[in-house]
């Protein structure tokens, strides 16, 4: 019975923050943890962390259900990798590999350019 109206209050709370478009401060608090990335790196090098943001449970319940709610509607291409469950970048690259591969051998010449965003995030200007 008690698990019955935890389930009920919760809903009711989700629900009314979705209808009032509202959530509790003390919700919202979260903890950033610098996690270490590279094991054989630098200790004292601020770019060899990575922030990981631990939110409160409520929070947690909430995002799960509205990302639950929303999924199916999420649609990706299949040339998406990064970020997708089921894909890893050996997909991509022997896509990239089999494409390259089908041009050489049909005569033309295969021109790439790669890109490292993984700093980008970093330059933009959040504060406005």
């Amino acid at each position: 019975m008690q698990m019955n109206l935890c389930v009920f209050f919760l809903s009711e709370l989700f629900n009314m923050c979705i209808v009032h478009v509202y959530i509790l401060n003390s919700c919202l608090n979260t903890t950033i943890v610098p996690i270490f990335k590279n094991k054989n790196g630098n200790v004292s090098d601020t770019s060899n962390y990575r922030p990981v943001a631990v939110a409160t449970v409520v929070l947690k319940l909430l995002e799960h259900f509205i990302v639950s709610g929303i999924s199916p509607f999420l649609d990706t291409t299949d040339n998406q990798f990064g970020f997708k469950a089921g894909h890893s970048t050996d997909q991509c690259t022997f896509l990239l590999n089999q494409t390259a591969s089908y041009f050489v051998t049909h005569g033309s010449s295969v021109h790439a350019v790669f890109l490292d965003a993984s700093k980008a995030f970093d330059r933009v200007l959040h504060m406005k």
